[in-house]
């Protein structure tokens, strides 16, 4: 078995297909469809959508110019996702550490909004919704902020581990000896390699071919040095 020297680029490589074995066995976790369902409905009944929703649809309905006419910088769009912001830790009773202040929320189908500008994700405040919406969500998305952070929680903890390995290791054999289910992470090149024998005949032969050596010329001089010194 041949020694694979577990150079940087190849830690990299094993820790990136490593991370994105975790976003896959256990990806973030978003709202349910009801959660889903309910925000949309709580952000179209809220004041906010209804009176920009009034304001764009009546900007047509007025001439005037004075103080410096209608504003027409309202926008409509029709968004698949909106990022959901609290400054409360969306209604707890008391200071959450490290709380998330922000949960991205999927929109099947997507939702028409109306907001000042048509880049970005667009962005709505917990803190809007009807106090109703907010009594009846606080629950669920305060369990959802706290999941949220859980898994990065975990997320970070799996990271600096395979890190921690990774640099402690120097060949790809040490590597697979201290974690043999890193093997699925080692590219294909690499683990072919570390299992192909290499003989000391082998290898003087394939050292002779990278240099393309030819013994005639040197075993001529070697032989003639001979007879001439007897």
């Amino acid at each position: 078995m041949a020694s694979v020297r577990l150079t940087n680029e190849i830690r990299s490589d094993i820790h990136r297909n490593a991370m994105e074995a975790f976003k896959v066995a256990k990806p973030t976790p978003k709202p349910t469809t009801w959660l889903s369902d309910r925000i949309r409905d709580g952000i179209i009944g809220s004041e906010a959508y209804k009176v920009l929703k009034e304001l764009y649809e009546s900007r047509s309905r007025y001439t005037f110019t004075s103080f410096g006419g209608m504003p027409n910088n309202i926008n409509q769009t029709n968004d698949a996702s909106i990022n959901l912001t609290s400054k409360t830790n969306f209604g707890a009773s008391s200071f959450v550490e490290n709380n998330n202040k922000t949960i991205q929320v999927e929109m099947v189908p997507q939702i028409k909004l109306f907001r000042g500008s048509s880049w970005g994700t667009p962005e709505f405040s917990f803190e809007d919704f009807s106090p109703q919406v907010r009594a009846d969500l606080a629950g669920p998305l305060q369990q959802l902020s706290k999941d949220i952070i859980d898994h990065f929680s975990e997320q970070h903890e799996y990271h600096k581990k395979i890190n921690d390995l990774l640099n402690a290791c120097t060949t790809v054999k040490q590597l697979l000896t201290a974690w043999p289910a890193g093997e699925s992470f080692v590219a294909h090149e690499h683990k072919t390699r570390m299992y192909t024998k290499i003989t000391r005949v082998e290898r003087a032969k394939q050292i002779r071919e990278e240099v393309q050596f030819d013994d005639t010329l040197v075993n001529e001089v070697v032989l003639t040095a001979k007879l001439v010194g007897g």
